[in-house]
């Protein structure tokens, strides 16, 4: 009977030329087949540092795969930094697309491709990256007789294949004639030490909005990719979340350290069943031990600080439990129960209104804001409740009104017209029907220009009104600083909110101070807050002691009479 051969005999027996002629078959099977498989083959051929594995890189993969073969068309990925998503993304995935068999808009050698970054240079970096694949001599042995770069289309900025396919760069801000893909790559659009100017932001967004509406080869199947660590929530990727594109994105977020509040699970569009969904379980489990252990973690967390930490390591831009005015500052009041089953506010000494003013109804500019706030005595210490709040783009009037326009209007309960009439608001209706519900005593209102014309108006409007107007000044002090000047009165307990949905908005807003979106909001907190404590009616329990302190040790001499 003839001993059958080990696996490894049978290995052995083979020629050493037919082995390795069978291994690049099979290794250049798997990397036309598999991203990952690609990035892992490829990696050396451009990189000195050894390629560690990564489930959070072969995830990168698989959501770029898709996109290739036309299953995402928009796809977002926020990404800690360092961790190979521009090489991924803007190198390897661009050069793995060009050489599918499979032709189609995303999916071919004949592809154009699309690449923009804050700055040209690091544009130019990923493309020369692309060149330098291309030219390797592991990429030329398995792909050189399919890709080859086309004879004098190489330019500092742009090169073609002798299929059709292209690579242009650019700067997410710009010049863009004649500049277009079929797959567009966005890679950090926002630089890191330009995004807390709001200029910046503004001009980075024109440019990102320019790119993604007009930039497509063919807005019915082109794609775009969009790979970023988050730094402000009014980011680009804030622009897409916020779903000012009106695109179906599908959304891939990787935290540095897991967040169980934050787990990531994809879906292709169109599809009920999850496509991906992060492997970790523990809040904190990290993406990528082999790479960064929790002291190479911790090391960069303490180097950037809260705020760059979470945005950049976390994807989040604001850091757990807030910023500067923490979530967990805020009292939660509960009082007694009305009829309704809401809680009835204290017994109010003092109630003020602080408005905010913007005149514009366009939905990127900002908001007109308005909290409401009442005072009351606790154990004889003065306590601040926020009663209401909101915001609201608006002009100064509102468009103009007329009964014609709205047939059967002496047929409507006086419901149906307020609801209608509302429509009509400007801002110093809204601020006048509000401080009427409320029983406000003094309006505070911003005193900057738009400030001071509604104070004039309102005054005009509303003379015989029940409550002051009031043009407030803040002070030299900046935004930053004015919160930090509240912060005191909130660690000493004295700020109470209610349980109701518009005060999870200011709440909302004032956690994400300084990195949010819009800070208007913020504005008329903290400066009802100043108010209250620089007017003396909300003096924090120490600088009442001092004062007592002070009122006992200074008490003037009595005069001595001395006889004529």
């Amino acid at each position: 009977m003839t001993k059958q051969k080990s696996p490894a005999d049978f290995l052995r027996s083979i020629h050493p030329d037919q082995l390795a002629a069978t291994k690049k078959a099979i290794d250049k099977h798997l990397a036309e087949r598999s991203l990952y498989q690609f990035v892992r083959q490829a990696w050396s051929s451009i990189e000195t540092a050894p390629f560690v594995d990564s489930w959070a890189v072969e995830a990168l993969c698989v959501h770029l795969e898709a996109v290739t073969r036309g299953e995402i068309r928009f796809l977002l990925v926020n990404f800690p930094p360092r961790c190979a998503k521009t090489l991924v993304t803007a190198v390897f995935w661009p050069v793995w697309t060009w050489i599918q068999k499979e032709i189609s808009h995303t999916s071919g050698p004949q592809v154009g491709i699309l690449g923009a970054s804050y700055g040209q240079d690091l544009s130019l970096k990923s493309s020369d990256k692309m060149r330098d694949l291309i030219s390797s001599p592991w990429f030329q042995e398995h792909w050189g007789d399919t890709i080859k770069i086309k004879a004098g289309s190489d330019t500092k900025s742009d090169f073609a294949n002798t299929k059709g396919g292209y690579r242009q760069a650019t700067s997410i801000t710009g010049r863009l004639l004649g500049y277009g893909g079929s797959v567009i790559i966005v890679d950090d659009p926002h630089n890191t030490e330009d995004v807390e100017s709001e200029a910046e932001r503004d001009a980075v967004l024109r440019g990102w909005r320019e790119i993604s509406a007009t930039r497509l080869n063919d807005p019915k199947h082109s794609a775009i990719v969009v790979i970023m660590q988050r730094l402000n929530e009014a980011d680009v990727s804030g622009e897409i979340i916020g779903g000012k594109t009106r695109r179906e994105w599908v959304h891939l977020m990787i935290p540095m350290r897991h967040d169980i509040n934050r787990h990531c699970v994809t879906y292709i569009p169109g599809d009920d069943e999850p496509f991906w969904e992060d492997p970790r379980e523990e809040d904190g489990e990290l993406m990528w031990p082999e790479r960064f252990g929790d002291k190479e973690v911790s090391d960069m967390e303490i180097d950037l600080g809260p705020y760059m930490a979470s945005g950049r390591l976390q994807q989040s831009p604001t850091p757990a439990g807030g910023g500067i005015l923490k979530r967990e500052y805020w009292q939660v009041w509960e009082g007694p129960l009305d009829a309704a089953g809401k809680e009835q506010f204290p017994q109010l000494e003092y109630v003020a209104a602080y408005l905010d003013t913007a005149f514009t109804q366009k939905e990127e500019n900002d908001y007109c804001a308005l909290t409401v706030w009442g005072l009351w005595q606790k154990d004889n210490v003065p306590k601040l409740i926020i009663l209401h709040g909101w915001k609201k783009h608006l002009t100064l009037h509102g468009p103009p009104f007329d009964e014609a326009d709205h047939p059967g209007w002496f047929q409507m309960t006086k419901a149906e017209r307020d609801t209608i009439l509302r429509r009509h608001w400007g801002v110093c209706e809204w601020a006048n029907h509000t401080c009427e519900r409320f029983k406000v005593d003094t309006l505070l209102i911003e005193n900057k220009a738009n400030g001071i014309d509604v104070a004039n108006e309102f005054r005009r409007l509303y003379r015989n009104a029940q409550f002051s107007v009031q043009l407030n000044d803040p002070g030299r002090k900046d935004k930053v600083a004015r919160a930090h000047a509240v912060v005191p009165m909130f660690a000493d307990r004295m700020i109470y909110a209610p349980d109701r949905d518009w005060a999870e908005m200011v709440m909302s807003e004032c956690e994400r101070f300084p990195k949010g979106a819009h800070d208007d909001v913020v504005d008329t907190v903290t400066g009802a807050l100043v108010f209250f404590r620089n007017s003396g009616m909300a003096v924090r329990r120490e600088e009442q002691v001092y004062e007592d302190n002070m009122a006992r040790q200074y008490r003037p001499t009595p005069k001595k009479l001395y006889p004529v």
